[in-house]
């Protein structure tokens, strides 16, 4: 058992409001100059895409009608579900323009016909851009309103409700939030901005201010004394169980750890704060809930906010209702859409949801409507974390947090050009397939972590720890260094594929120092002499065969493991030790591409 099982997780209440910056609240429609005068834009097409990007529905869609459709790349990778009826093909693209924020630019052919390219432009992006800001500048100033209340005598604190979170956070035991909250307190500017801009913070205690140090050493002392406590109660029933608990060295060795993580709890969506010290001790300072994080509400034009909603064009709710029993998002906008026989469009994302919706409708902003259409669309629309809008007579919808969640999101051409070499490989991956991560961000990875890790059929499982991925493209610049691309993976028996200490007199061989250093440095680990010299990797996964043995049926992905370690002593309570988990698709995930069907109808 690892003492942050034992963590619970705490929440703000407070919901403090940040309004979306004007300039980006001016966001422009799709354009339409042009569309109105080619003809080949009238042609009338019907479409059933269930999830498939913008670049392969545009090349379909070109195929189909002859028209030159094409989306610059910042935008091609996006995925879109799209079921829509029969109509001209000018109102489907102008739609497809609408939902995202998106313009279509033309450009004159040889021919004298025009090329459409789908674009987002400068100022769509800077929106997007300042919504994610303004996640963040929320969490800072509810996290400085905790570090605040440190400075209340008891008798202020008793004066709070009892249900009043920050309360709880500084005064519940088992988190440890009020040591958690004097640590975040005592963070620079820059080291704030550092840890809201990825995710994660380390601070090694050599290089800590004495009041860090000082702090941490009380902290750690607290969290231990505890940690011992349980440890002591739960033998008496379970003898050979026990929690990892670290020694004083361990705080010196590893220093201070602070991150952000998603995470799901029996309905609670939020953004927790934590603070490790040492290897295994940790803490949590709060969270920050799905309704704290919804800067946009729960229906209405995202880019026109003043736009009034045409609460006539929607479906009656009898029929959103019957809908919203089918049991996955893809097949409820399908049913919806043949019912009422409307056009629908919404965005799609393979990776696990930033955001899980609260389960009580009440505690959602946004969430309530009077009219009982509206309301039966913001009902289907919450699980999954959803806002809509009309748009002459097209329902379109977008995740509230896209602006965040599509920076997880890995693109299906990387998946299908993995999937398709485990294929001719024979579902034994190389060297080669292992450094192809490093095409993708630490965001990407950890969506690609979640999705291929998940074990429900719907895919919704947690997000890997981003704090988790730091260091990992240089750990796989490390052993591409030592191993050549076409050799395949040590699979089944862990496996040591790099050990520095190449050189007769034991010192690290010079080519390897400055990738080591740099892994070392991305660890916010010290380069000394022993961390360059005992350090080793190994590197282990299941086979296709085991796995199929284990799952009694064909494996969507194959795991990889690497496991690295400083210091000579295999102790892991001595020794420095992390292990990344990785996988690797054997199938793109819940891939219904071979769903999609584009037809030309036929005009009276």
């Amino acid at each position: 058992m690892r003492c942050s099982d034992l963590v619970p997780i705490a929440a703000f209440c407070g919901l403090l409001f940040i309004p979306v910056p004007a300039a980006a609240q001016a966001a422009a429609p799709a354009a339409e100059e042009g569309f109105s005068t080619d003809p080949r834009l009238k042609q009338t097409v019907a479409i059933h895409a269930e999830g498939i990007p913008v670049r392969d529905l545009l090349a379909l869609l070109s195929r189909k009608t002859g028209v030159a459709l094409e989306a610059e790349a910042y935008v091609a990778d996006d995925k879109v579900l799209a079921f829509s009826p029969a109509r001209p093909l000018r109102a489907t693209l102008l739609d497809l323009a609408a939902l995202s924020n998106d313009t279509w630019q033309q450009t004159p052919l040889p021919d004298g016909k025009m090329r459409y390219t789908l674009v987002r432009g400068l100022k769509a992006q800077r929106y997007e851009d300042d919504l994610e800001q303004q996640v963040t500048v929320r969490l800072k100033a509810l996290l400085d309103a905790q570090v605040k209340a440190l400075d209340e005598t008891e008798q202020q604190r008793a004066q709070r409700p009892t249900t009043d979170l920050i309360r709880r956070n500084l005064e519940h035991p088992s988190t440890h939030g009020k040591q958690a909250t004097r640590l975040y307190g005592q963070l620079s500017r820059a080291q704030k901005d550092r840890l809201f801009a990825t995710g994660f913070l380390n601070i090694s205690f050599a290089s800590s201010t004495p009041a860090q140090q000082a702090m941490a050493r009380e902290a750690f002392a607290e969290v231990i004394t505890t940690l011992k406590a349980l440890d002591e109660a739960q033998r008496v029933n379970f003898p050979d169980v026990h929690i990892v608990i670290d020694n004083p060295d361990m705080l010196v060795r590893h220093g201070l750890r602070f991150r952000l993580t998603h995470t799901n709890n029996a309905g609670l969506s939020a953004e927790v704060l934590q603070v490790i010290l040492g290897a295994n001790t940790f803490m949590t300072m709060g969270s920050f809930e799905s309704q704290d994080q919804w800067l946009l509400p729960a229906h209405g034009n995202p880019y026109l906010p003043k736009e009034k909603l045409a609460v006539a064009e929607l479906p009656a709710s009898q029929t959103v209702s019957v809908a919203d029993k089918n049991p996955g998002w893809i097949d409820r906008l399908s049913a919806l859409s043949a019912t009422k026989s409307i056009p629908i469009l919404s965005d799609y994302y393979r990776s696990p949801a930033l955001l899980h919706e609260m389960s009580s409708a009440a505690a959602i902003p946004g969430a309530s409507a009077p009219d009982p259409n509206v309301a039966a669309m913001d009902a289907m629309c919450r699980p999954g974390g959803f806002l809509w809008w009309t748009r002459a007579g097209t329902l379109l919808l977008r995740k509230r947090d896209w602006y965040a969640q599509r920076r997880y999101e890995v693109p299906d051409s990387w998946l299908r050009v993995m999937q398709q070499r485990l294929k001719r490989q024979k579902n034994i991956p190389t060297y080669r397939d292992l450094y192809q991560l490093l095409d993708l961000t630490p965001m990407q990875i950890s969506g690609l972590n979640g999705v291929l890790g998940s074990t429900r059929a719907d895919g919704e499982n947690a997000l890997i720890d981003l704090d988790r991925q730091e260091g990992l493209h240089e750990m796989l610049r490390l052993i591409q260094a030592a191993n050549p691309a076409t050799v395949p993976l040590p699979m089944g028996t862990p496996t040591e594929v790099l050990r520095q200490t190449a050189l007769p007199d034991g010192t690290p061989s010079p080519q390897m120092v400055p990738l080591l250093t740099g892994f070392l440095n991305a660890q916010r680990l010290a380069n000394t002499p022993e961390n360059l010299r005992d350090f080793s990797v190994m590197l282990s996964g299941y086979t296709p065969d085991m796995l199929k043995a284990a799952q009694s049926s064909p494996p969507q992905n194959v795991s990889i493991h690497i496991d690295w370690k400083l210091g000579a002593n295999s102790n892991l309570l001595n020794s420095f030790a992390q292990q990344w988990g990785l996988w690797l698709p054997l199938q793109v995930p819940y891939d219904r591409s071979d769903k999609t069907r584009i037809d030309l109808v036929p005009t009276p």
